[in-house]
């Protein structure tokens, strides 16, 4: 009744852990690896968990999922529906 059409239906998997709120979700997308994501207040605080986790700067982004996809080669924006597989 809004006159929405759907543009795109992308199914994704994520589990959250929190831990001093900071959020850290393991993301899956089909077509891509799997990736951690970790969200917190400010830049610095991200970067404690960052260290914490031992991760190199060559494993570090802080792309959108669309600019991920790309690094794949793929535009996610030209999925009418991605899915996982089934089965």
């Amino acid at each position: 009744k809004l006159g929405y059409k759907r543009r795109s239906v992308q199914q994704n998997k994520r589990i959250r852990y929190i831990l001093d709120d900071v959020e850290f979700d393991i993301d899956f997308w089909p077509l891509i690896p799997t990736y951690l994501e970790i969200e917190g207040q400010n830049e610095d605080v991200v970067k404690k968990y960052i260290k914490m986790l031992e991760l190199e700067d060559y494993d570090i982004t802080s792309e959108t999922v669309l600019k991920v996809f790309a690094r794949y080669g793929l535009n996610l924006e030209s999925y009418d529906v991605l899915k996982f597989e089934e089965g």
